[in-house]
């Protein structure tokens, strides 16, 4: 176990006050009284000066000379961490009203009695510190605008604090001796995918998020939390479990339910360069350890011995050699060092990327130009950058010459080789009868499936589980169909049984959505290469005076045009990600009762009925970015998103990924009897085809026929300003008000969008025939040529961005499909 000082640790937490901005100038006095509350020492050691030089490019005069200074009536917008756009609407809803010194007076005063009770709850020091970190986040709603330098806004103080912690483990003789370790656990896709039961497709993110979780968990423990930049986790169900296990009091629950996947498969921590390598065997220590333990409690369990006639292990021996098959993982390391030559050695021995090198160079000149100015010395936060760029190569580079554990194996179920029913690559050693009303499935599964399968009994049975979570089936998805309503009440109240022959017949639409999204161009995002340039950074004040500074020295470059990359801006992105996250299982379930499998970084895996999964992508895509006023109340209160930013209780929280950050969306709507599988690989390739074939900030829909037959609908979300889905759905609505039959819809034949190619005018002039001689109802109302209006406008905009490479679409494509998911198929949806 490594010695952590946690009462220093609880002290770098402390040593700026979370309103630093308020009144710069006595800080400090504030920080020492906090300090003191806390029975902490006031410490401001060398992890502050390179958590400062990690949080932001470096700044002349802060040693000597006239330093660059922005008081809070200065402060007139917060800087979009992501975007690098100024929030302007920030003076106004928040920092005018925050000015007032009584008001300030006010939240200082509750900051004092918040860490008096925390410290009150934990005497222990460690105990302590996890409760502080886990609360600071919450200390005050507008914790997130609260600057950790008003030169450079663009950034939380909490950002700061955490860093600062962070560092505090790395220290050794006082100096700081730290070390990024990057952490990746598959595989991914192909384990989510193989699924025939929602309850498997959930086991398979869970089982990631899970072992993933076990490794940060370690971190955690041992280092503390703020130890990890990414993913976010303040606020995460498994960190809170843990923290309640270590006996540590809180006082904030999370917002996101337990059985939630919420954990990504990637996570980047800090550590102490010298125990970093024992740490990065410590990660496939325990997370190994963790999958044994979960595939031998199932195999004493479950299937030795099962109470259950339905559950029959075929091959004992197959199935404890199939457990060394699973996780692959991959990790690294690397230091940061404190000099120009130590990075200069790394990326030499990386990297022969010419440019990348020349950059470098570019970088230290200057570097070493501000410290000649009075800036502070280089040290281990000035090459983050740099270094992160060749930690990421390395990772890639142990990925793609991975090991793969050799597996061969002639194992027969009876006189039958027999592979796993899910596509795992393996043979079959367990056997499990699925009885579902008169119909009986079995299911022929190799040892990751069969974990699956009983996951969620396991971690019951280990108390790491609340039992009272259940899960709901395709069925009960597809009984959320609005037209199913009187069959889903009967259900519900009893009358009928969920799997009744019955029940079936009485469906009027059984089909189901998957639905995936995706963040757009995330890796550039993470990795700095679309980061804020440096002049989008800084305050204006500080641009205007390194300006000043370049023009009296024309030889230096100052960087101003070059993305800057720093842990404040990937705990930024982390951070937003995570709180979008914790708010999407209750737009998933609540209000489009769907099943929300996985939501964890900028990726969203969920189960919906068919009528639904439009308007809920179209509302989580705009949560995302923060734009479309979108409201979400849970509780006592409420949340709007606009602006770039998330709004809770009327006051600004936090920044969202802003309007210049978009998802894709891939979705596939099918009959609920249909393979799962079938669905989840459909739904992949639509996703692919958003991004790829529509151009990114797009949606693509896969609808299976009964026949079989696939047609394939998509588009930008937006077109000139127009909520793409939003006009459908308003345009199927007043079809249907009208009696327009929407056989209509299908007279536009393909040489009529053939010509409308070379005369947009020609498509209008259909449309107008179309509707004419359509057996529509008050065709000759003023209100009916409106319609036609929108139409005809509708149809033009989503024509003129249909791609030229491929076969010219319907332009009502998508009204035909709203019209499809509300009713389901006429013969009938069961």
């Amino acid at each position: 176990m490594p010695e952590i000082n946690w009462k220093e640790k609880a002290a770098a937490l402390l040593h700026d006050p979370v309103f630093k901005a308020f009144n710069i100038k006595s800080h400090e006095d504030l920080a020492s009284e906090l300090c003191r509350i806390a029975g902490v020492p006031y410490i401001r050691g060398q992890e502050d000066i390179v958590g400062s030089s990690l949080d932001r490019i470096p700044l002349p005069n802060e040693l000597y000379g006239r330093q660059i200074r922005v008081g809070m009536d200065e402060l007139k917008y917060f800087i979009h961490p992501i975007s690098g756009e100024k929030i302007t609407v920030l003076e106004q809803d928040l920092y005018s009203k925050i000015a007032d010194a009584n008001l300030q007076e006010k939240y200082i005063e509750e900051l004092r009695n918040k860490i008096k009770l925390i410290r009150a709850q934990n005497t222990d020091d460690e105990k302590f510190y996890h409760a502080l970190w886990w609360e600071l986040g919450y200390l005050t709603d507008f914790v997130g605008f609260m600057p950790a330098d008003t030169r450079v806004p663009n950034h939380s103080i909490i950002d700061h604090l955490e860093i600062t912690a962070a560092l505090q483990s790395c220290k050794k003789d006082g100096k700081i001796d730290a070390a990024l370790v990057m952490f990746a656990i598959g595989p991914v896709q192909e384990l989510i995918a193989q699924a025939r039961k929602t309850v498997d497709l959930w086991a398979g993110s869970y089982l990631l998020s899970y072992l993933t979780y076990k490794a940060i968990e370690y971190i955690g423990i041992n280092y503390g939390f703020d130890n990890i930049v990414y993913p976010y986790l303040r606020g995460n169900a498994f960190v809170y479990r843990t923290l309640q296990r270590q006996g540590v009091t809180l006082f904030t629950e999370p917002l996101m339910d337990e059985k939630i996947a919420s954990v990504p498969n990637v996570f980047l921590a800090i550590v102490p360069a010298w125990e970093a390598k024992k740490v990065i065997n410590m990660f496939e220590e325990v997370v190994r350890k963790s999958w044994e333990e979960l595939a031998s409690d199932i195999l004493e369990k479950k299937l030795k011995n099962p109470t259950e006639k339905a559950i029959e292990l075929k091959n004992i021996e197959e199935y404890k050699k199939q457990i060394k098959l699973f996780p692959i993982i991959n990790s690294t390391m690397i230091p940061l060092p404190d000099n120009v030559s130590g990075v200069k050695n790394i990326i030499e021995y990386v990297t022969i990327d010419e440019k990348f090198i020349s950059e470098f160079k570019s970088y230290i000149s200057f570097i070493e130009f501000i410290e000649s100015k009075g800036g502070y010395k280089i040290n281990a936060g000035s090459f983050y950058r740099y270094v992160f760029k060749v930690l990421t190569s390395r990772l890639n580079a142990i990925k793609t010459i991975r090991y793969f554990h050799p597996y061969q194996s002639d194992e027969q179920i009876g006189a039958q080789r027999i592979p796993d029913d899910f596509g795992a690559g393996v043979r079959a050693c367990v056997e499990v009868l699925d009885t579902v009303g008169n119909e009986v499935k079995i299911d022929y599964l190799g040892t990751v499936n069969t974990v699956k399968r009983f996951l969620r009994d396991v971690l019951v049975s280990k108390k790491l589980f609340d039992e009272r979570i259940t899960f709901k089936s395709v069925l009960e998805i597809a009984l959320e169909n609005d037209v199913n309503k009187e069959v889903s009440g009967k259900v519900k109240s009893g009358e009928l049984e969920l799997n009744a022959v019955e029940t079936q017949q009485k469906l009027k639409n059984g089909y189901i959505a998957v639905l995936m999204m995706d963040g757009d161009r995330m890796g550039k995002l993470v990795s700095g290469e679309s980061a804020p340039t440096m002049s989008k950074m800084l305050h204006d004040k500080a641009v205007q005076t390194l300006k000043e500074i370049q023009n009296n020295n024309p030889g230096e470059n100052f960087f101003f045009d070059k993305p800057i990359l720093t842990p404040s801006y990937q705990k930024a992105i982390s951070r937003t990600l995570g709180i979008f996250s914790s708010l999407v299982q209750y737009v998933v379930e609540d209000e489009y009762q769907g099943m929300l499998i996985y939501a964890g970084g900028d990726d969203v895996l969920a189960i919906l009925p068919a009528d639904k999964v439009l308007p809920c992508a179209n509302k989580i895509r705009k949560m995302y970015s923060g734009i479309g006023d979108i409201e979400l109340k849970i509780g006592s209160t409420t949340y709007k998103f606009a602006n770039g930013v998330l709004y809770k209780n009327g006051m600004p929280y936090t920044t969202m990924m802003g309007p210049t950050a978009t998802m894709s969306a891939g979705i596939s709507i099918i009959n609920h009897k249909s393979p799962l599988r079938v669905a989840i690989e459909l739904a992949r390739k639509q996703e692919h085809r958003a991004k790829e074939k529509l151009g990114r900030s797009a949606f693509s829909i896969a609808i299976v026929r009964r026949s079989g037959q696939i047609e394939e609908v998509g588009s930008k979300w937006e077109i000139n300003g127009m909520d793409v889905i939003q006009k459908a759905y308003e345009l199927y609505q007043k079809s249907e008000h009208f009696k327009l039959s929407h056989r209509s819809f299908y007279k536009i034949l393909e040489s009529d969008l053939e010509l409308a190619r070379e005369d947009e005018t020609f498509l209008e002039l259909v449309i107008e025939y179309i509707l004419r001689k359509s057996d529509a109802k008050s065709k000759d109302s003023e209100e009916f040529k409106r319609f036609t209006k929108e139409l005809k406008e509708y149809a033009k905009r989503v024509f003129a961005t249909s791609s030229i490479s491929e076969r010219p679409s319907n332009p009502f494509d998508l009204i035909l499909t709203v019209g499809f998911t509300k009713r389901g198929d006429k013969r009938g949806g069961n």
